[in-house]
């Protein structure tokens, strides 16, 4: 679903900062804040052991940051750091600060980074900028040739979050690395269409799911909830979302999206239309004007025969791959239950011969029996 964008002085930014214990993630969100509101502290045990939400007008925009637990905290869980994120929130993340400490790249800090993936999905890359913490360790050195030096583990790193990474100095960096992050940020909501990270775990509701698959598919929500009515999107028990064929949701896509253009081509038509007619001066129109006038009307006609047809189209799509699913269905089910009547006659064939051997061999040992008798007498 999409979210105003971060110009837009009256929305609200939500922002978590994710790190392992002791990177400085408190630090950075006082530093975002310009004041101390988080615990921060030079060792590597952890301070945050809750979720704690900040709000505050930064840049010209109102922020809510959220500052958590270290990754690699034993006394919080995975499904409680969830949780507890979920709730503070509102279920809605606009962007994940992915708070990294300068120096040498170790397994922790690449394990807290699979860690974050773990709990929040492989999606979360998508909405997630790197911060490096203790700009000062770079001295003349620039974050690229840093990033360059790291070696690979880092690098590959930066690849999946899309080269997005910002640095901070929280003792006594440029006063505009504030500013900068921001505009960072705003570059990066553009290129995601300023959609966001929803939380949808076994609880979500209907809306909350709609929310959700609008969220994945860049669909609008109206359009989701219709096609939910349809049952081209089913609903599971766990609440997560189905197509009942992949082809037919992308079909389906295309067809809304080819839909859209018509709508808005209509829409404008007809509202043009509607302005036109509206005119006091509508009596008035001379053969220049009513050609043209014509025109639209056919246009708008030529529209909505288009889209009858492409309804059509669909429909009858659905029923061909519906057709073909269920004739292959009872095909396979019909080999099956011949392939176990040949089988079991296989058996039948296989116990008679076994039955006529022990019968012959019985036959040899009696015929054997009556001979020896014979001579016997």
């Amino acid at each position: 679903m999409a979210q105003a964008p971060l110009s837009d002085p009256d929305c609200l930014i939500e922002i978590v900062l994710v790190g392992k214990v002791g990177c400085g993630k408190s630090a950075s969100g006082n530093t975002i804040l310009r004041r101390e509101e988080f615990k921060s502290s030079c060792s590597f045990s952890t301070v945050t052991k809750t979720c704690e939400r900040k709000t505050e007008v930064v840049c010209g925009r109102k922020i809510a940051l959220v500052d958590t637990p270290g990754l690699d905290c034993a006394e919080v869980s995975s499904n409680e750091l969830f949780l507890s994120l979920k709730n503070k929130t509102y279920k809605v993340v606009n962007i994940f600060l992915l708070v990294i400490q300068l120096g040498r790249f170790t397994k922790e800090q690449n394990a807290a980074v699979q860690k974050m993936e773990d709990i929040f999905g492989e999606e979360v890359r998508k909405f997630t900028m790197i911060l490096f913490t203790h700009g000062d360790m770079l001295k003349r050195t620039s974050i690229e040739d840093y990033i360059q030096k790291a070696g690979e583990p880092l690098g590959q790193v930066i690849q999946r979050y899309g080269q997005r990474y910002h640095v901070f100095n929280n003792e006594s960096g440029p006063p505009n690395q504030v500013t900068e992050l921001f505009e960072k940020i705003n570059r990066m909501r553009t290129v995601v269409h300023n959609r966001s990270y929803y939380f949808v775990s076994s609880g979500a509701t209907k809306s909350e799911l709609l929310l959700y698959i609008s969220m994945k598919t860049g669909l609008s929500f109206s359009i989701v909830e219709k096609e939910l009515d349809r049952g081209i999107l089913i609903l599971t028990d766990g609440f997560t979302y189905l197509s009942v064929m992949e082809d037919i949701m992308e079909y389906d896509v295309k067809r809304v999206e080819e839909m859209k253009i018509l709508e808005e081509e209509r829409k404008r038509l007809e509202e043009e239309r509607q302005e036109f007619m509206g005119m006091e001066i509508m009596f008035k129109m001379t053969r220049i004007y009513w050609p043209l006038w014509s025109r639209r009307v056919e246009e708008q006609e030529r529209l909505e025969e288009e889209r009858e047809r492409l309804e059509e189209e669909r429909k009858r799509l659905e029923m061909e791959i519906f057709e073909e699913l269920w004739s292959w269905r009872y095909v396979v089910r019909n080999r099956s239950e011949e392939e176990i009547k040949r089988l079991e006659q296989r058996e039948r064939c296989e116990e008679e011969r076994e039955r006529r051997k022990e019968e012959s061999e019985r036959r040899e040992k009696e015929s054997e029996r009556r001979e020896e008798e014979r001579k016997d007498l």
